[in-house]
């Protein structure tokens, strides 16, 4: 190849970057999606030590510790949100999306619905896995907040096995219903059945420079969408969202019952953002400029 770009700043994947740009003068780029050292800043003293200490896991804190020091050795980086770019620099590079693809026109929100027995229900959708920092327990008490027995959560990529999806259900009863993961292309059959999608990031050092990919989903999908005031959350649904307070389950079910009570407007919102994610986010606009950061990387290293 002609050019090498890493994804994240681990070892497996920057680390090995780096060592064929030492051997063999390959050009390369970083991408940097998540702040990876946050996700453990997070624990306790002696349960971050124990995880420095484990130096054999190649993606373990120290090794994703000791390549921060390495990052400025990148020949180009991209970034998703001002926080990461701040930290690190380079370029914001927003996830992209195939606004063709994710389409509302091509999918009938009935037939979504007939298929998962949801016709009757008032639906607030979750897409993804389900973390605690990813709010989806604020958004499920906001749900059941709401006295009306058909407005029901539905999340749509957990393990229903797991530790953390048997605790939300064990707190959202029958108004909880709990979907396993489904293949990418399964997304545009699932949103349609969402009267609106929430994306409620708690904030916390995971948080910090994350742009959850969902909601660029349910951007080109024109659902209405609820999430919160971390990272760069704001300035992606500013005129096309509601944006609240994170871990405030309150505001949470203020912005749902607004959505239930004025679909028109609702579904107004919906449609600026299909407009703006076709605009700033579809293949087309990112891969220009991506095709712009890498012409210059391979051009400089000649």
């Amino acid at each position: 190849g002609d050019l090498v770009y890493a994804a994240k700043p681990r070892f497996t994947s920057f680390g090995f970057g780096l060592l064929k740009k030492v051997f063999s003068k390959t050009p390369l780029i970083l991408d940097i999606d998540d702040w990876e050292v946050g996700f453990y800043l997070k624990k306790g003293f002696l349960s971050r030590l124990v995880k420095f200490l484990h130096v054999e896991n190649p993606n373990g804190f120290f090794w994703t510790w000791r390549l921060q020091f390495f990052i400025d050795r990148a020949d180009g980086k991209t970034t998703v949100s001002t926080f990461l770019r701040d930290r690190y620099g380079g370029e914001i590079i927003a996830h992209a999306k195939d606004t063709d693809f994710l389409d509302p026109e091509r999918f009938k929100g009935d037939d979504s619905r007939k298929r998962l027995g949801l016709e009757d229900k008032k639906t607030v959708m979750f897409l993804g896995t389900p973390r605690e920092h990813k709010g989806v327990e604020d958004a499920l008490q906001a749900v059941l907040m709401i006295n009306d027995p058909d407005l029901i959560m539905v999340i749509v990529g957990g393990d229903p096995d797991g530790d953390y999806e048997k605790r939300l259900k064990a707190l959202g009863g029958d108004r909880l219903l709990m979907i396993g993961q489904i293949p990418f292309k399964d997304i545009p059959g699932y949103l349609p059945a969402a009267d609106m999608v929430v994306v409620p990031q708690r904030q916390t050092t995971d948080t910090t420079g994350q742009v959850p990919s969902k909601i660029l989903d349910a951007m080109s999908m024109a659902r209405p969408i609820i999430s919160t005031k971390v990272s760069d959350i704001p300035k992606i649904l500013n005129g096309c969202g509601i944006v609240v307070c994170p871990e405030s389950p309150e505001e949470i079910s203020n912005a749902i019952q607004w959505v239930l009570s004025n679909p028109e407007e609702a579904a107004r919102m919906g449609e600026n953002a299909r407009e703006n994610c076709i605009i700033y986010y579809s293949l087309k606009t990112i891969g220009t400029c991506l095709e712009k950061i890498v012409r210059e990387v391979i051009e400089d290293s000649k």
